[in-house]
């Protein structure tokens, strides 16, 4: 998601959001070529929702 170990809550919510827009099919003219970047970046999301960043 390009964040480091100072990225807070907030900035990994806000991260999270802009990298969901971005990659959605929705975004791409239903070009489904950034499904599994997409994919990725809502699993990280998942991991950092269990930790502190959660």
């Amino acid at each position: 998601m390009g964040l480091d170990e100072t990225a807070t809550k907030e900035d990994a919510r806000k991260r999270y959001t802009q990298l969901v827009k971005q990659l959605h099919p929705d975004a791409n003219q239903g070009k489904r070529n950034t499904e599994e970047s997409l994919q990725r970046v809502v699993n990280a999301y998942k991991v950092l929702k269990t930790t502190d960043l959660g």
